[in-house]
């Protein structure tokens, strides 16, 4: 009986191992988050600097061909 406690703490530290904290889930997806917001922010001064590929675009998804 004591083996097998032993074996079920053991497994039991190891999946609380492999787990990520609330910390480390909540700062990856804070480093996730601001990298597609760096993304969008390059999109939009792309598309500042050249509103004819904006008009090319939406005139794309108007007609539904990509």
């Amino acid at each position: 009986m004591r083996g097998e406690l032993a074996k079920c703490a053991e497994q039991m530290g190891t999946l609380t191992a492999e787990r990520p904290t609330l910390m480390e889930s909540l700062t990856l997806k804070r480093d996730q988050l601001n990298k597609q917001l760096a993304d969008i922010t390059e999109a939009i001064q792309a598309l500042e600097e050249n509103p004819q590929v904006e008009r090319v675009l939406n005139l794309i998804t108007k007609t539904g061909r990509f």
